[in-house]
């Protein structure tokens, strides 16, 4: 690995997001939500509108999607051969969605990749993330999957996930280049 990354800073390129790879069983996992948060999962176009919404407000995204693409993730959302699982949490003083996240399940390897979460920035702390997760891991239990996992970024949810039980498997490390 030291070899490959001075070859990559040779040729201009730096380290930007670290993250590590963190698993849980879902049998060991116990957190219980606020109850004064509500999950629902994304199940019409105006849901997946406002989970789209959400991630871009809590990562600064913004990137605009074609309706073809937007088609395709509500359909992979909401289909019959559906693996993709979308939420969105709600506060009781909100007036909408305050996080999302989202699980992809892979039932041949009985694991569910845990991607997309996010809050909005006004709502942190609150325990959006937290009810998500949850969300997330009672329907990987129903679905049959034995563990979930991520890859959870090392200085926002790395340090939400090892509270709760998340084990570390590995490290991820991005390098970019700035255009020449």
């Amino acid at each position: 690995a030291e070899a490959l990354e001075e070859a990559l800073a040779d040729e201009g390129y730096g380290p930007t997001v670290r993250a590590e790879a963190r698993a849980v069983s879902v049998d060991e996992y116990s957190r219980e939500p606020s109850g004064e948060l509500s999950v629902r999962q994304v199940a019409t176009r105006k849901d997946l509108e406002d989970s789209m919404q959400v991630q871009d407000v809590a990562f600064g995204d913004g990137r605009a999607h074609t309706q073809a693409e937007i088609d395709g993730f509500l359909q992979a959302c909401t289909g019959r051969a559906r693996r993709v699982f979308r939420y969105l949490a709600y506060g009781q003083d909100s007036a909408g969605p305050i996080s999302t996240g989202c699980m992809t399940a892979f039932p041949s390897l009985r694991f569910g990749l845990l991607w997309g979460a996010g809050t909005v920035p006004k709502a942190r702390g609150r325990g959006g993330y937290t009810a998500l997760v949850a969300a997330r891991i009672a329907n990987a239990r129903k679905l049959g999957l034995t563990h979930v996992g991520l890859y959870a970024l090392v200085d926002t949810s790395a340090p939400i996930v090892a509270r709760q039980g998340f084990s570390c498997h590995g490290t991820i490390r991005y390098w970019d280049r700035p255009p020449r």
